[in-house]
């Protein structure tokens, strides 16, 4: 039954996004190391075409491709939580309500299944062949270790499921979290009130 959810759900509920909230930080700190190599390779090779004995980032699009890794597999959880939709709201917003609400539970068991799947396959294959054969990802001056880019690949994969299964919960219990632009940073409770 729709708002019969435990006292202590929506307490839980901020727990948990607050969590995903704290990793999707990575993610951002990673965002900004993209845009701070993309600044200095532009700087560096404008300098250089000016006559000056400074360059650019070597292979700075392989970093910022690897940093990507970080941004996207961080941040999947918390977007899932906190403004996620697993389905196209265009069409399924013309379905009737029981519909309406199995097409919802499908696309979040399927995310979560998907989730699921892709965490055991890095954890099973991707990451145990990285660490045991020492493979790396070379590039024509640098060399990257593969090992690290797969394992935050593999926890934002289990991330991204645990996501999907906390949504299914809310799902079921009835809970609807307040819009996101109405938490206050204070108490976590909608609106601006102490």
């Amino acid at each position: 039954m729709e708002g019969s959810y435990p006292k202590w759900f929506p307490a839980a509920d901020r727990a948990v996004v607050r969590i995903y909230k704290i990793v999707s930080y990575g993610a951002a700190l990673a965002l900004l190391a993209i845009m701070m190599i993309a600044f200095v390779d532009v700087c560096g090779e404008k300098l250089a075409k000016a006559g000056l004995k400074v360059s650019g980032i070597s292979n700075y699009s392989s970093w910022i491709g690897y940093l990507h890794v970080v941004v996207v597999f961080l941040t999947c959880g918390f977007v899932t939580l906190d403004r996620g939709h697993t389905v196209v709201d265009i069409l399924t917003n013309r379905l009737p309500r029981g519909l309406r609400r199995a097409t919802g539970f499908a696309g979040l068991l399927m995310g979560a299944v998907v989730g699921g799947f892709l965490t055991y396959r890095g954890l099973a294959g991707l990451l145990p062949d990285a660490i045991r054969y020492h493979t790396t990802i070379t590039t024509s001056s640098n060399s990257f270790v593969q090992w690290p880019f797969i394992l935050v690949y593999v926890l934002g994969c289990a991330m991204l499921c645990v996501s999907f299964l906390w949504a299914m919960v809310r799902f079921a219990v009835g809970y609807r979290p307040p819009a996101p632009d109405a938490f206050s940073e204070n108490n976590g409770e909608g609106g601006d009130t102490p």
